[in-house]
């Protein structure tokens, strides 16, 4: 093996949780960088506009976010 050889994944996605009605807790990693951050796809496959270290943040918003979301 060579170092050179290593495919680098920059935007690896993980569901961490899904909920009965489809909302999904993303965790993206970027191995290059290695950071990562939460995001919210919604039941209907949409990414929300928000971005987070914490996921206990993030699973606040998601219900927030069902709360008011029009599919």
């Amino acid at each position: 093996m060579k170092k050179e050889d290593i495919i680098w994944h920059e935007e690896d996605e993980s569901i961490v949780m899904e909920d009965a009605d489809g909302w999904k807790l993303i965790c993206v990693m970027n191995h290059f960088k290695g950071r990562f951050h939460y995001e919210i796809k919604t039941p209907d496959n949409h990414y929300l506009d928000y971005m987070s270290d914490d996921i206990y943040e993030t699973i606040e918003r998601i219900n927030q976010e069902k709360r008011t979301y029009q599919i």
